[in-house]
């Protein structure tokens, strides 16, 4: 591997609440870069599993920890970020993993100019037995494609230390849309030039039945309509009123393709529907690419879209 003459500090701030089952795995992908400049925060929510144990047994290599109730995982984050001091921040939940070797590739990204401020890999999908179901590539990537409703890995984000000084952290009211939203607000506020999307894959994303993003259903579709409203008067406030109508379209096909997987047909129908009308010259062309997902697969191909 390239030597480099300087590395850059790494803050990793890691929420978590009893996942004992992965914490272990987790701390591990962190710990096997082997990366010489990282600080390791971990944001534990007064879990009463074998969480703080773990904890313990990886303490040498963490630079803060902390165990007790807290207001929610925006709120662990931020709480960490503040105590962080790295030039580069991210964080990694507790049931996710870092590719190997891949702080080497980010820090060298963000040393090739002082005006890189985002980086963004590409972000695997396992389910709770580690089986991969899916991928989030970032090739053809921009910021439209996160305003129009497909995400990216947020495992797989790195973040200059001034953007999040310059543009503030997570939204702690929010519990489903909360990356998406800082990344959004992140994407409509930097110069797109500063921005290196790596086509390579940098973590892995669990996925099972018991996570947010499985459970959430309609609450993180109507969370990003609450986002999209409050950020047309300012970030978004450039935008034409065809992208805005394109992007509330974009959260009921969230919403509808998330209440389809859950069984929630109706709703899902409704959600169909209500996107029709706020893009409808793009629904032909989302029910040719959804198919309307007969599977937890077909979801996963989704996200390519």
């Amino acid at each position: 591997m390239t030597k480099l003459k300087h590395f850059p500090k790494i803050s990793i701030v890691m929420p978590s609440y009893n996942q004992c089952g992965y914490l272990n795995e987790a701390m591990e992908s962190i710990l096997q870069q082997k990366y010489p400049n990282l600080e390791l925060i971990v944001m534990d929510g007064g879990s009463t599993d074998r969480s703080v144990d773990i904890i313990k047994k990886y303490q040498e290599h963490i630079t803060y920890w902390q165990s007790e109730a807290d207001g929610g995982q925006a709120n662990a984050i931020n709480k960490g970020w503040g105590k962080s001091t790295g030039e580069i921040v991210t964080w990694l939940n507790s049931d996710d993993l870092l590719e190997p070797n891949v702080l080497h590739s980010v820090a060298r990204e963000f040393m090739k100019s002082n005006k890189v401020s985002l980086v963004v890999g590409s972000c695997r999908s396992i389910d709770v037995a580690g089986k991969q179901i899916g991928i989030k590539n970032v090739i053809g990537w921009n910021k439209n494609t996160l305003l129009f409703g497909q995400s990216f890995g947020q495992p797989a984000t790195f973040i200059a230390r001034d953007v999040i000084d310059s543009l503030g952290m997570l939204d702690p009211k929010l519990n489903f849309a909360l990356d998406w939203a800082f990344f959004l607000k992140i994407l409509f506020s930097i110069a797109d030039e500063t921005i290196t999307y790596l086509p390579e894959t940098l973590a892995i994303s669990r996925e099972y039945e018991g996570t947010k993003s499985r459970t959430g259903l309609a609450k993180k579709g109507r969370e990003r309509r609450q986002v999209l409203k409050a950020y047309r008067k300012n970030i978004l406030k450039l935008i034409t009123i065809g992208d805005f109508r394109k992007a509330i379209a974009g959260t009921y096909w969230v919403q509808g393709t998330d209440s389809y997987l859950a069984g929630c047909y109706v709703q899902a129908i409704m959600c169909g529907l209500k996107a029709s009308i706020y893009a409808p010259l793009d629904l032909i062309n989302k029910i040719a690419k959804l198919g309307w997902l007969t599977s937890e697969a077909q979801r996963r191909k989704v996200e390519q879209v």
